[in-house]
């Protein structure tokens, strides 16, 4: 059991890394199929976080809700910044 969780493991921070590696050091189609394969992963991700939240919210754990709102927010702006690259 827990070789499947290190395989699915080392799967996801492909998802996310080599994607992330692709919108920071690579131009062109490359940078587009990083900035669309990270931003399909973080969507995911976003609404797994969300659902959670509102199970949270309903089941009166307002804390742990409001935490996954928060971090929610986080990855939204995590999707912007993919696109839109850094705000200063």
């Amino acid at each position: 059991m827990l070789r499947a969780w290190a395989i699915a493991g080392t799967i996801l921070a492909c998802l996310i890394v080599l994607p992330a590696l692709a919108v920071v050091l690579a131009s062109g189609w490359v940078r587009l199929a990083g900035q669309v394969i990270l931003s399909i992963v973080l969507s995911l991700i976003l609404v797994v976080f969300v659902f959670f939240a509102y199970v949270c919210m309903r089941a009166q754990a307002r804390k742990w809700g409001t935490g996954l709102i928060l971090a929610a927010i986080a990855i939204l702006f995590l999707i912007y910044t993919t696109w839109a690259g850094l705000p200063l």
